[in-house]
């Protein structure tokens, strides 16, 4: 015992009992109630894990109600945002819009400042240019944008120091612009691309103003209830062009007040039209 204990380095008492050494790994009834003890417990703890497991999928399920709830209200937000109008400060009012249009609003803020002289002869230059191509021709003739010597002298040396309606539309066209002109109760549009979003202009006599990011609501209550010019210098045609229920539904999309009740000759809501329009 002594040379065997030598090797394993174990102490060299005769009287030592190994009984109490090894007990931890003899089949015992100790050692097996202990091993089934930790079993059950084991088993315990993994019945435990799997009852929560519903309880976290169900976490996740109330997370993606209260996600989907975010999404529709920020999109309802969106629905309901109000549109901003904005006025250009320089002379030519109309061919700012369209320049804010194509390059947006935040390139017109951030760029323009008192440079705005130069880079509008330089845009209008260019413009004249590319008017006489062949591809911007085709698409100009598509849309009766005529003739274009006039447009080119508007661009050139316009005594107002403003576009026209007509030249306005010829840039939006060359350029795939969607634009809805809005003009007391009067609507001009041109539609470039399907693609592209709807801009709104406002004009009158001497300015013009844009209506910053329409909602879709805006855009089809313009295109119902105002009156849908043909043309660009399009007016009221003669009073005998129209029945009087044409009139009285032309005068619905000017605001007109008719007396409910009252009959209305031809010639009366004509004229309360001409005064509308």
């Amino acid at each position: 015992m002594q040379q065997l204990s030598k090797y394993l380095n174990l102490p060299s008492n005769n009287n030592r009992t190994y009984n109490n050494d090894l007990q931890d790994y003899m089949f015992s009834k100790e050692v097996i109630e202990n091993l089934v003890r930790q079993f059950e417990t084991a088993q315990l703890q993994r019945q435990e894990q799997n009852c929560k497991q519903p309880i976290k999928q169900q976490k996740t399920e109330n997370q993606q109600k209260t996600e989907n709830q975010q999404k529709t209200e920020n999109q309802q937000k969106k629905n309901k945002r109000v549109s901003k109008i904005y006025k250009p400060y320089q002379k030519d009012t109309l061919f700012w819009c369209f320049y804010i249009m194509k390059y947006g609003f935040a390139n017109y803020e951030m760029e323009i400042h008192n440079q705005y002289f130069t880079i509008e002869m330089k845009e209008k230059y260019n413009y004249i240019e590319a008017l006489r191509e062949q591809k911007n021709k085709d698409i100009l003739k598509t849309y009766k944008i005529k003739p274009l010597s006039d447009i080119e002298s508007d661009l050139a040396s316009n005594k107002s120091g403003r576009i026209s309606l007509k030249t306005f539309f010829a840039l939006c066209a060359i350029n795939g612009l969607n634009v809805i002109i809005v003009e007391k109760r009067k609507i001009y549009e041109i539609q470039s691309n399907s693609c592209e979003p709807v801009h709104i202009i406002h004009k009158d006599d001497t300015s013009a103003w844009i209506e910053l990011d329409p909602t879709e609501e805006t855009i089809v209550k313009y295109r119902n209830e105002y009156y849908n010019v043909v043309g660009f210098d399009g007016g009221l045609k003669a009073m005998t062009s129209y029945k009087l229920d044409e009139l009285v539904q032309l005068a619905k999309k000017f605001a007109v007040h008719l007396t409910e009740g009252r009959k209305y000759t031809k010639k009366e809501v004509y004229e309360m039209l001409l005064k509308a329009y």
